[in-house]
């Protein structure tokens, strides 16, 4: 049950991510985006630590992604604390990236994943590491978007 969950949930925290990374408006709906992106991070940080026990069974692939999620997570916790203010657009940007290069190592790994198995896992492992890709695009897209409109 609790694959299920952190399988929507981070579905969720990547489309959360792609809308806070393409829009910085002072609206409720924003803020309430960051808000849900705070308590979604920290779940993950919740499933990566309950799940450290088995990396060493992973590949390197998903060692580095929990890796690279628990430092985008901490580095979150720090943007939480402190605020996400123009200061500290270091650990922002710090945070994306490290988000961003964690998520393309789970499509790696999901989709090797894919590849060993067989039946419906292939298809769940393949459906999340396509919509891992899309997330990373859009939010890669988006963030170069707003960039460029507003630099």
């Amino acid at each position: 049950m609790i694959g299920v969950l952190a399988r929507v949930g981070l579905a969720v925290l990547i489309v959360n991510s792609a809308y806070l990374a393409a829009s910085a408006s002072a609206s409720v709906f924003y803020y309430t985006n960051v808000g849900a992106h705070v308590v979604l991070g920290v779940a993950a940080l919740v499933v990566i630590v309950l799940r450290t026990a088995r990396w060493r069974h992973q590949s390197w692939a998903a060692r580095l992604a929990g890796a690279g999620l628990a430092a985008a997570c901490l580095s979150g916790l720090w943007l939480a604390y402190v605020g996400g203010s123009r200061a500290q657009q270091a650990v922002v940007n710090l945070h994306g990236a490290l988000a961003i290069a964690a998520a393309f190592l789970l499509a790696i790994w999901s989709f090797a994943l894919a590849a060993r198995s067989a039946g419906r896992q292939r298809s769940v492992a393949t459906a999340i590491a396509i919509l891992l890709c899309v997330g990373i695009g859009l939010t890669v897209t988006a963030r170069t978007i707003v960039q460029q409109r507003f630099a």
